[in-house]
């Protein structure tokens, strides 16, 4: 075994920690069921020497008493060891589900854009499930078929150093079948996985898409795709079998060959009278043992091999690392008049041209709205607010804007956004619970009213069928896109915050409906800044300040009806929408 894997195993190893007094019970446990198991082939010597080659039966009835009670015992001791090691999987099941999920929940953004989510399913999944069984089984295991091991060959010794010797030399040809296939089968388990991973991938994709593959017709070319993926897993699972079956005749072969070989050796000895009949007895039921030993070495390097992969991959995302949490320098205060500054930012994605470059500006109290060309970069103006991404070059931080020395800790300021994205990314529950999901405080029913009325969603979500307690379906498919944005809205109202961000959150909306939702955030006492990216000219024109990202490295901020006549570019921008309304004369 190489270092890397041993390193390997030895950190996944110390989630056994918590549990070692279990761990060691059940090694306990173990250690005088082995022991319980190499009477037994003793006590069919003494049975054969002392009671059926003597013909006594008195002999013969105590021996197999003997024989029942040490059965009977081993059974009951067995059960419990095995009890206690399903408990212990069980909690390091949880333990490794705990810590990969809540890692993944402090991966940034990024991460998640660059990978598929059926990756992350099946590891949750499959790949600790057999990373828990290579935890608890294997050490355990190992120790076993050591023990076992020396002890049936030391007992052979014991019994004939002649049976002892030719019976090990023959042993070691063994052990060839199960090293050359182990390795041979390493790649096809690790091909398999990855093929299995892809599958599970591509159907949480098809069932999430399943709105767009309905409304292209496109059912019978996802069938092909997938059947195309299936077949594909299954050749990869017969080239395995085949090694598997290959593997397991040639082992089987080896072992008739080995003990039709120390059987024969065996009876010769007899015959010269060298041992005795029962000795033989003993020896080849101790050999039995030996062989079933080693016909479970194929397996157990089999779970070796694949509980190595597993650990590897969770290994793997474990040593990313996760997002900053909060700025250096910036202190906790309680918030009364909180804004956003932008200071030298500069961000691009991976390695193309910037999206921002060394922009400086600061959203005031009040409704600001955040336009630009599309594609300019607003999005990304959200994102780094809600540290979705960090800045590459800069800082975005919060500042009271009474005070603007002092710098807002990032959880602080965290706690006191709200916001309501144009995909609304609603669960697949009851409408009250998904506004109630905004708050992290316990609140009542009327508080949700309320934030839905602010929305303008209290109407249509009393004439749903169940009213609030009904339930939407996956992302909302139960309601349209207008309803889940109204939703979205009242999910960020309930967190009472002091900065609301609205990107594009109404644009599945009609006119009115957006103005009296405009109308209805004015009222909000505490809600201090607002923040609302939108391509609408009524919604531009309702706000206090208007900020329009030019370029990368141009920010121009105004009102909206200074800057409609005084920039050119922001005029041709809604110069469509203009010839269409009575907002400028």
């Amino acid at each position: 075994m190489d270092k890397t894997n041993f390193r390997l195993i030895v950190k996944f190893l110390k989630y056994l920690s918590p549990y070692r007094v279990k761990q060691v019970v059940v090694f306990i446990l173990s250690s005088i069921s082995i022991s319980l198991e190499l009477i037994n082939p003793y006590l069919g010597k003494l049975i054969v020497d002392k009671a059926i080659i003597n013909k006594n039966l008195e002999i013969f009835i105590v021996y197999g008493l003997i024989g029942a009670v040490i059965f009977i015992s081993n059974g009951i001791i067995k059960a419990v060891a095995a009890l206690l090691e399903k408990g212990m999987q069980l909690r390091v099941r949880f333990d490794l589900n705990k810590k990969l999920f809540s890692h993944l929940q402090a991966l940034p953004l990024g991460f998640f854009k660059g990978s598929a989510s059926g990756e992350h399913m099946y590891t949750l999944s499959y790949d600790i499930e057999r990373s828990v069984d290579f935890i608890i089984s294997v050490p355990k295991e190992t120790v076993i078929i050591l023990a076992k091991l020396v002890f049936i060959l030391l007992i052979i010794f014991y019994l004939d150093w002649r049976m002892a010797v030719f019976s090990l030399i023959l042993a070691q040809i063994l052990y060839l079948p199960v090293g050359y296939f182990s390795r041979k089968m390493r790649s096809a388990w690790e091909d398999l996985i990855n093929s299995s991973q892809n599958i599970f991938k591509r159907m949480e994709e098809i069932f999430s898409h399943m709105y767009l593959v309905k409304a292209f017709g496109r059912e019978k070319r996802e069938i092909r795709t997938y059947l195309k993926a299936l077949i594909g897993n299954i050749r990869i699972g017969f080239r395995s079998l085949r090694l598997e079956v290959m593997g397991n005749l040639t082992i089987g072969g080896f072992e008739r060959v080995v003990i039709g070989g120390i059987s024969l050796f065996g009876g010769l000895q007899v015959i010269r009278g060298r041992i005795t009949l029962g000795t033989l007895t003993a020896i080849m039921l101790y050999l039995s043992q030996l062989v079933s030993l080693q016909s479970g070495i194929g397996s157990f390097f089999q779970r070796i091999s694949l509980g190595l992969i597993s650990c590897r991959r969770l290994d793997g995302l474990l040593k990313l690392a996760p997002e900053a949490t909060e700025l250096r320098g910036t202190e906790k205060i309680a918030l009364r008049s909180p804004v956003i500054r932008f200071e030298k930012v500069s961000f691009k994605y991976n390695s193309q041209e910037h999206i921002l470059k060394n922009l400086d500006f600061c959203f005031s109290g009040g409704l600001n709205v955040l336009t630009g060309p599309s594609g300019c970069g607003k999005t990304t103006i959200v994102n780094l607010i809600l540290r979705l991404y960090q800045p590459g070059e800069g800082l975005v931080y919060g500042v009271e804007e009474e005070d603007a020395a002092r710098q807002i800790d990032l959880l602080c300021l965290k706690r006191h956004i709200g916001a309501a994205l144009q995909d609304p990314l609603l669960w697949n529950d009851t409408v009250e619970n998904n506004i109630r999901y905004g708050s992290e405080r316990k609140v009542g029913f009327e508080e949700i009213k309320n934030a839905a009325h602010i929305a303008c969603a209290d109407d249509f979500i009393e004439n749903l069928p169940h009213g609030y307690q009904t339930i939407i379906g996956e992302k909302g498919c139960k309601i349209s896109e207008g309803q889940k944005q109204r939703v979205a809205i009242a999910r960020a109202l309930l967190k009472r915050p002091a900065i609301l961000i609205l990107d594009e959150a109404m644009s599945s909306m009609d006119t009115l409906s957006e103005e009296k939702i405009i109308a209805n955030l004015r009222k909000i006492s505490g809600l201090h800044t607002v923040i609302i990216v939108t391509h609408r000219l009524s919604t531009v024109m309702a706000c206090d300040r208007a900020y329009f990202l030019k370029n990368p490295d141009t920010m121009v901020m105004d009102k909206p009806e200074k800057l409609i006549h005084s920039d050119k570019e922001f005029h041709d921008l809604f110069s469509a929408q203009m010839s269409q309304s009575a907002f400028i004369s």
